[in-house]
């Protein structure tokens, strides 16, 4: 399923992730898997008061990960 901001990156084996506003995009950074990559768009989409689509699978995969690995979380929130 496709994640809006984030997509792998073939060449680097890491999982981009980008947050694309008003014709410019805003790299927010290399992630060793997809749901680091999708915390760090969410707390850009945050911090920024943009909404977050929440009704979807990979979402509910997000939040599973969000809720059993807090060491990766933290060091997603230390790159932002």
């Amino acid at each position: 399923m496709k994640i809006n901001g984030v997509h792998f990156h073939r060449n680097d084996r890491r999982w981009n992730a980008n947050l694309r506003m008003k014709g410019t995009t805003e790299y927010l950074g290399s992630f060793k898997n997809k749901y680091c990559a999708m915390h760090a768009v969410y707390q850009k989409k945050k911090a920024l008061g943009l909404e977050i689509d929440t009704n979807t699978r990979e979402h509910e995969r997000y939040l599973e990960w969000f809720s059993s690995r807090p060491e990766e979380v933290k060091l997603v929130e230390k790159k932002d």
